[in-house]
């Protein structure tokens, strides 16, 4: 992935470097209806009207591009649904796509009934030196988690996963 830093205005930079208490590694980043798009080697960035938020990859449960339209959108981990509209996209949506396929190390569908399944994922914290990992349940539509039945299979499945990888 090329560096795209050399048209960044300087003031983004600045201001991201003042957010962070250091220099920004930048990977790629897109203006938008609002502000800018940055994405560092760990977090999505985005800043809006001056204010600058921040979403780890591994935070990301999935997202997509749609070029007719220029949005970019995803959903958080915790359900949280985003969307920018990116102009002058470049390579950001191809960066976007390899960092959060770049922090999935493992992902299991699993059956939890007739035509049910959830997914047990491991993922991997690209903003952490050590290689933090976090496992995750995922359901899939009209899963409910609560169910005793479905909670023990789910807990059965993560469990063997954590031992084919031991990591707790």
């Amino acid at each position: 992935m090329a560096l795209l830093t050399a048209r960044l205005d300087p003031s983004v930079r600045t201001s991201l470097a003042d957010r962070l208490g250091e220099r920004p590694r930048i990977l790629a980043w897109a203006r938008t209806a609002h502000g800018w798009a940055v994405g560092l080697p760990g977090t999505l960035a985005v800043q809006t009207d001056g204010e600058w938020t921040f979403q780890p990859w591994h935070e990301i449960g999935h997202g997509g591009w749609d070029a007719a339209t220029g949005r970019l959108r995803w959903e958080d981990v915790d359900g949280g649904q985003h969307e920018l509209v990116l102009q002058r996209a470049g390579r950001f949506p191809d960066l976007f796509n390899e960092r959060v396929t770049s922090s999935i190390v493992f992902t299991r569908r699993v059956p939890v009934g007739r035509d049910r399944h959830a997914t047990v994922t491991l993922r991997r914290d690209l903003g952490s030196d050590a290689g933090a990992t976090t496992w995750r349940v995922t359901p899939g539509p009209g899963v409910d988690l609560t169910d005793a039945a479905v909670s023990e299979q789910l807990e059965a499945a993560l469990q063997e996963a954590r031992n084919d990888f031991s990591i707790s």
